[in-house]
């Protein structure tokens, strides 16, 4: 009789353990959904913009720089390039130089804060703010 009770008390111990792995494990995962919901992906950030710039987008890849300025044809050759691979698609276009941008100045200096101050000196001040209502309070993923 006392091993049946020491034995109903050990698995009673372990299905408490059991019970506070569980409880902590959904509260961390609820954090994390908390955290997530109020991200944005730059990649998101960055097929939005695309849209908006979809008229002028070879202006903002200049600016921003998509190749190497030396020698001057490199921009011209980028920017032909990409032309080449979407030739029936504005906004393709403009999101394949936004990429290229990235990938050229890399993490460190393609940033949104870098795209801001590439539409406004396009003189895209109203695309910023497009952007800006867009990403909100949200968190900047890259």
């Amino acid at each position: 009789m006392e091993r049946i009770e020491k034995n109903q008390m050990e698995q009673q111990a372990v299905l408490q353990n059991l019970m506070s792995v569980i409880k902590q494990r959904q509260c961390t995962a609820e954090t994390l959904n908390v955290k997530t919901e109020n991200m944005i992906t730059f990649e998101k950030v960055l097929r939005k913009l695309s849209g908006y710039i979809s008229g002028e987008w070879q202006k903002v890849a200049r600016e921003l720089g998509i190749a190497d300025s030396s020698p001057p044809w490199a921009m011209h050759e980028k920017i032909a390039e990409i032309k080449h691979s979407y030739p029936n698609d504005l906004a393709d276009q403009a999101y394949a130089a936004l990429i290229t941008w990235v990938k050229y100045k890399g993490s460190k200096h393609a940033t949104v804060d870098a795209l801001k101050q590439g539409l406004v000196n396009c003189r895209m001040t109203g695309v910023m703010e497009e952007i800006e209502t867009y990403i909100g309070d949200n968190e900047i993923k890259y």
